[in-house]
């Protein structure tokens, strides 16, 4: 169940990612004409399989599962997809602050306002405004813009936001369009082939994390193929300038692992020289371009796919290794529970979602209250340990107690009879009236047996 809901997670993920930087390179020409919601139901379908996975996880700790590796090994797996999710939510967050600046821009000039806030369907478009809605529209997009650079800067990076809010924002109203568009054309080249090779590498990804090709990888293996071929026939190609050749027969993740740190390296060295290229391209090299909001969010931009792309090494270190944990076992086995069995018992909610939702804040969607999603998601041992939790309370009982008691002195006072013992036939109305009057004792066991009995 774990491991089949981290596929769905890594395409939506892939999929956000794609939408995301495919919409900042379209900066450089036109900017795209898509509505801002395919980027918000991007988001929502990848917190919702995010949401999925951790509740797979969760339930994976008490479940018996049946694979090459425990569950568990699968942990830094979710903890590498939850990083990406923050670093996908700033890149998203920068996006629409960016296209919010260029609107901004188009309004302050006097030209019109785009179709996209003006319309249902995000159709682009001039539509003519009076002086006065200018002047509303212009006052709204400069708040909403300030608004979204501070939570851009308190969630993302660690900085004092009231000692750089006034540089950031620098006085102009807008910025340069066209100064923009320039810039983002200079980065496009390193960040197209850095996403280019994510996207690729989630995808393969997403098969080896399933086990897809592991049993056609062993046969090959045993059947006496060469590691390069082997490696061939079930890595591909990523189609990236730096395209190292896999020569471990362990798994087909460190191929993909070389391809991602040489794209991390190229984007480095490149992203470095086009932007410092970019700001020494004045006319005459006189004028210093001063922090505007949109160099700022796309500095931001660039540095989210950078760390999204070091996240993506960092998954396709964990994938080699469960790789090399699968190869090494000759069967699956069962793998028990990882939660000790009277820790189970005793845990109350532990597991549940309404004790993690505080720090998960992903599970929670709109509309939505932690505790409605609790009673959605109950632990499933909450019955067990109830129906455990009576037995133990009615055994406290008097009544308990006492047919406890009148049980077993009824088998051990009927064990002389199925043994057939002489005394017993000779005695038997005497036996029978020891056993009354023990019965009616109101001691313990053996107690009752001594003041009956007598010595």
């Amino acid at each position: 169940m774990l491991r089949s809901t981290i596929r769905p997670a890594l395409q939506d993920t892939n999929t956000l990612f794609t939408l995301l930087t495919s919409t900042f390179l379209s900066f450089a020409t036109t900017p795209t004409t898509s509505p801002s919601s395919s980027i918000t139901h991007a988001q929502n379908r990848l917190r919702a399989s995010l949401a999925k996975l951790k509740k797979a996880e969760r339930d994976a700790k008490l479940e018996v599962s049946y694979g090459y590796y425990e569950p568990g090994e699968l942990k830094k797996v979710v903890g590498v997809l939850e990083r990406m999710r923050d670093c996908l939510g700033a890149m998203a967050r920068c996006v629409l602050a960016e296209r919010r600046l260029l609107r901004r821009g188009s309004v302050s000039r006097g030209v019109g306002v785009s179709g996209e806030g003006m319309s249902g369907d995000g159709a682009g478009g001039e539509v003519p405004l009076s002086a006065q809605q200018l002047a509303e529209q212009i006052n709204e997009n400069t708040q909403r813009s300030q608004q979204a650079i501070h939570r851009l800067m308190t969630d993302f990076i660690s900085i004092d936001v009231d000692e750089t809010g006034s540089e950031i924002s620098n006085g102009l109203f807008g910025g340069n369009k066209n100064l923009f568009q320039r810039f983002v054309g200079s980065v496009a080249p390193a960040m197209k082939e850095l996403s280019a090779t994510c996207s690729m590498a989630i995808e393969r990804m997403g098969n080896d994390v399933e086990g897809v090709n592991r049993t056609g990888l062993q046969d090959t293996i045993r059947r006496g193929s060469t590691a390069p071929q082997v490696l061939a026939s079930h890595s591909g190609d990523l189609h990236t300038p730096h395209n190292h050749a896999a020569n471990s027969t362990e798994s087909i993740s460190p191929a993909t692992l070389t391809h991602i740190t040489s794209a991390l390296k190229s984007f480095d060295t490149h992203q470095r020289t086009d932007v410092q290229k970019f700001f020494e391209s004045d006319a005459a090299g006189t004028v210093t371009r001063p922090v505007r909001e949109e160099f700022f969010l796309a500095f931001l931009f660039v540095f989210g796919v950078r760390e999204f792309g070091k996240e993506c090494r960092n998954l396709a270190e964990e994938i080699s290794r469960l790789r090399s944990l699968s190869l090494s076992q000759s069967a699956p086995r069962f793998w028990l529970p990882s939660v000790g069995f009277f820790d189970w018992l005793s845990a109350e909610q532990e597991f549940t979602v309404e004790q993690n939702a505080a720090s998960e804040p992903d599970l929670t969607g709109k509309g939505k209250t932690r505790g409605d999603v609790g009673k959605g998601m109950a632990f499933r041992g909450r019955m067990v340990r109830g129906v455990l939790t009576r037995v133990s309370e009615w055994v406290g009982t008097q009544e308990a107690r006492f047919a406890i008691k009148l049980s077993g002195a009824v088998v051990l006072m009927g064990m002389p009879g199925v043994l057939d013992w002489e005394w017993f036939r000779e005695g038997l109305a005497v036996w029978a009236v020891v056993t009354v009057c023990f019965f009616f004792c109101d001691l313990s066991f053996f107690r009752g047996l001594h003041e009956t009995g007598g010595d």
